[in-house]
C-alpha cells in the first residue's frame, strides 16, 4: 500500500477543485443581486415614468374645463350681441308705406262664347317721407279659365287744377299688355305714376281706353271706350 501524498501538486490541486463551484455559486448570486437590483431600478424608473404622465393627466384635466367655459361663455356673448344687432336693425328699418285704393270702377265683360271677366280700374296712391305717389292700374279676373294675355290701349291720369278748374291728361301708357308666364285667373297692369306738388289743389283720375282680355282657349273681351276712376 502506497503512503498517501499530503503535499505536492497533486494536493494543491484536488483542494483547489472545490473551490471552482464555490465561486462559480458566488457569481451566479452576485449576478442575480444585479439582475434584481436591475429589475428594481427598472420597476421604479417606470413607475417614476408612469407616475408624472398621470399627474400630468389631471393636471391638464382643469385647464381643458376652463378652456370649455370660457367658450361657452365666448358663445354666449356672441348670440347677445347678435341678438341686440337683429333688434336695432328692425328698429331701423321703417315699416313700408301702405298702399291705398283711392277709387275704382269695375265693369263685366263677356267673351263671344259667353266667357266672363271683371275689369276694374284703380286708383291708387302711397305716402312716403318725400309726400305722395300715384298711380293707375287695372285689374282682370276671369270666372273660369286662364288668362292668356291682357291689354290696354292707354292707361293714364286726368289731371284737375283747383284753381283754374281745368283738367288735362297726364303722362299716357300707351299699348301696355301683359302675357302673365302661369295663366292665372287674375292679373294686372300698372301705369306711370305721379307726384303732386304739396299745397297744390289738384284732384286726379285713373283712366284707361280699349281694356282687352284673351283666354288661353282663345275667347276675348273688351271694354270699348274709356274707363275712369276718381273724383
Amino acid at each position: 500500500m502506497l503512503p498517501r501524498n499530503t503535499s505536492g501538486p497533486g494536493r494543491a490541486h484536488r483542494a483547489r477543485r472545490p473551490a471552482r463551484p464555490r465561486r462559480l455559486a458566488g457569481a451566479l448570486a452576485g449576478a442575480s443581486a444585479l439582475a434584481a437590483t436591475a429589475l428594481l431600478t427598472a420597476g421604479t424608473a417606470s413607475a417614476a415614468t408612469v407616475a408624472p404622465a398621470a399627474t400630468a393627466h389631471v393636471s391638464l384635466e382643469q385647464p381643458g374645463q376652463v378652456a370649455q367655459q370660457a367658450g361657452s361663455q365666448a358663445l354666449l356673448a356672441r348670440q347677445a350681441r347678435l341678438a341686440s344687432r337683429a333688434f336695432l336693425a328692425r328698429a331701423a328699418v321703417p315699416a313700408a308705406p301702405k298702399v291705398k285704393v283711392s277709387n275704382r270702377h269695375c265693369v263685366n265683360v263677356t267673351s263671344q262664347s259667353n266667357f266672363k271677366a271683371t275689369i276694374c280700374l284703380e286708383l291708387r296712391s302711397q305716402v312716403h317721407g318725400r309726400g305722395e305717389t300715384l298711380w293707375p292700374e287695372v285689374t282682370f279676373k276671369v270666372n273660369s279659365g286662364g288668362i292668356l294675355e291682357d291689354y290696354a290701349q292707354d292707361l293714364f291720369f286726368i289731371e284737375c287744377n283747383g284753381f283754374t278748374g281745368g283738367c288735362s291728361n297726364g303722362d299716357v301708357s300707351k299699348i301696355v299688355d301683359k302675357f302673365p308666364a302661369k295663366h292665372p285667373g287674375s292679373t294686372d297692369i300698372i301705369g306711370k305714376s305721379v307726384a303732386p306738388t304739396p299745397g297744390v289743389p289738384l284732384s286726379f283720375q285713373a283712366a284707361g281706353t280699349e281694356l282687352c282680355i284673351d283666354w288661353t282657349n282663345f275667347q276675348a273681351a273688351c271694354y270699348p271706350g274709356t274707363l275712369k276712376a276718381g273724383s
